[in-house]
Parts: structure tokens; C-alpha cells; sequence
């Protein structure tokens, strides 16, 4: 009887073993086999991007087409769209295309944009290339600029380095703010990119005398010991160096525009150009991008010589 049930046991035991041996080499087999992933990449859609300032300049609108996913090629630009510009003040500013860069359009005559004032933006444009004019509009508030007292740059040691801090002294004011600032040095704009864009929002200063680092400059020469993206982002500063700070005032919808875009992978002109992204915009009929608009208040320091 003993015999029996061992024979048994050892039956099921060897059935169960087979039965595992199978099922794992199913689970192998299965674990290897191809798997077909649609990746064929999204329509193309019109990408809009645009500000207008206090400068008395013309203004710039940007009108391309979006890039494939995986294709690191600039956005192609669309021309034969009519763009205009128009103020709360009941002002008209048309835009027309310049003359060697595809979608770039510029406003005819040279205007300087108003502090709490609302401007809006039209293109029509035949974008899918069906005989049928299609409509994409925006707008933008601009306000009031924030005044800044002065600009300093300060010495400070920072894990054996020298560096110099740039800072920005002003009082903001008791509403909430956004703040958009650039940095120009010696005439080369340090922050030309949208992911090296710098902005703030004012909840540690709320109301109050605040002093912002913007720009961090490292000593005059360069370490061996510098990796490769701080060689290319330094920038060694000089006695006699000119630096110049553009603070801008934004609405929270383009401050968030841009801190969404900054968090996407590879968020860098041309917009949209790469990883697809789900950025709040506010152009319509299914556009991206951003149409804003904002005044400049700039500052300027020279580096002495330290003593």
C-alpha cells in the first residue's frame, strides 16, 4: 500500500514538474515573440508663436508646421497666411511675411504695444491646403511693468570655485505676478532658448522688497574638472563686462506655457519641433504655441575690478 502511494506522489509530482516546464517555456516563447507597436506619428498642426511689447519695434509672429515625432528638423515655416494684430483701442497692425525666412511675418509699420491694454491675434491661412481659409485667434493683456531699483553681481565661493551671482533688486507689487527676465551679455542674449527661458513667480516675495538670482557667471577661467554641459553653458565674466536684464511682467497663462514647455523633453525652438507635448496654449481651432504680450523694463550693470 506504502509502494502504491509513493508511486503515486511521485506521479503527480512528475506531472506537476512537466506542467511548470511547459508553462514556463510558453511564458519564454511568448516574452519573445514580436510585438507590432503603432508608432505612426500624429497630423501635422499649425504652431503659432508670437509676442507684441512697449518696444517701438515690428513686431514678429512665427506660423510653421509641426515636425514629426521623432524628427529633429526645424518646423517648416507656412506662408500665404494674412495676419493682423488688433488693440482694445480699436488699433489694426498687418503683418506681412519676410522676405528670405518662411513663416516669419512682421508687422508693417513699427508700433509699440500698451500697458493695460488687450490685443488680439488673427491668421487665416489655408494650413491643410483645401481651397478653404482656416482661422486661428489669440489674445494678451499687457501689463503694467515692474520697476527694478538696480542690478548687482556679487562674489561667492561655491565648492572651491569662484563664481558671481546676478541679482535683481525690486519691490513687487501686492498682486500676484509672473516675471519672464533676460539676460544680455556684452550684446549676445545668454537665454536666446525657450528651455533656458527664466522666469519666477513671486510667492517668496509676495508684496514685498525682493532680491532675485537670475544668472549665476563662473570665475574667468575654466576648471579640468568642468563637465561637458558646464563648458557649454559658463559663461566667465570680466572687469569691464557689460550685463543687461530685460525684467518682463507676463500673464500666468504664459508663465505656465513655458514651465510646461521646459518640462517636456527637448523644449526648445522651434516649439513643438520634437517630443510631442500637451501644452496649454491659447490659440484656437486646435493650433499650438502662444500669442502674448508684455512690457520691458531693463537694467544694466558693468563688473569692476575687485579689489
Amino acid at each position: 500500500m506504502m509502494n502504491t502511494i509513493s508511486r503515486l506522489q511521485s506521479f503527480d509530482l512528475g506531472r506537476f514538474s512537466i506542467s511548470i516546464t511547459l508553462l514556463m517555456f510558453a511564458i519564454l516563447i511568448g516574452c519573445t515573440a514580436p510585438i507590432d507597436i503603432k508608432t505612426d506619428d500624429s497630423p501635422p498642426v499649425i504652431v503659432i508663436y508670437g509676442a507684441v511689447t512697449n518696444e517701438f519695434t515690428h513686431h514678429k509672429i512665427m506660423i510653421s508646421r509641426s515636425a514629426p515625432y521623432f524628427d529633429n528638423k526645424p518646423n517648416e515655416g507656412i506662408s500665404g497666411a494674412k495676419v493682423a494684430v488688433q488693440s482694445s483701442n480699436n488699433e489694426t497692425y498687418t503683418f506681412r511675411e519676410h522676405d528670405t525666412i518662411p513663416g516669419m511675418y512682421l508687422s508693417n509699420r513699427k508700433f509699440s504695444a500698451q500697458s493695460g491694454v488687450d490685443y488680439s491675434l488673427s491668421v487665416e491661412v489655408d494650413f491643410d491646403n483645401d481651397g478653404i481659409m482656416d482661422k486661428y485667434e489669440a489674445a494678451t493683456t499687457i501689463l503694467p511693468p515692474t520697476s527694478v531699483d538696480s542690478l548687482t553681481i556679487e562674489p561667492t565661493t561655491m565648492f572651491g570655485r569662484k563664481n558671481y551671482l546676478l541679482y535683481l533688486h525690486f519691490q513687487d507689487p501686492p498682486e500676484k505676478n509672473h516675471y519672464l527676465v533676460n539676460v544680455i551679455y556684452n550684446d549676445s542674449l545668454l537665454n536666446a532658448k525657450l528651455s533656458r527661458y527664466i522666469i519666477s513667480d513671486d510667492k517668496i516675495f509676495d508684496g514685498q522688497a525682493g532680491k532675485m538670482m537670475i544668472f549665476r557667471f563662473y570665475e574667468e577661467q575654466e576648471q579640468e574638472t568642468d563637465t561637458e554641459g558646464i563648458r557649454e553653458y559658463s559663461v566667465s565674466l570680466y572687469p569691464g563686462d557689460t550685463v543687461i536684464t530685460e525684467t518682463c511682467t507676463i500673464t500666468k497663462e504664459y508663465f505656465d506655457f513655458i514651465d510646461q514647455c521646459q518640462k517636456e523633453q527637448g523644449g526648445e525652438v522651434p516649439i513643438f519641433g520634437g517630443p510631442a507635448a500637451n501644452i496649454a496654449t491659447n490659440i484656437s481651432n486646435g493650433g499650438l504655441g502662444f500669442f502674448t504680450g508684455y512690457c520691458i523694463f531693463r537694467n544694466m550693470v558693468i563688473h569692476k575690478q575687485e579689489n
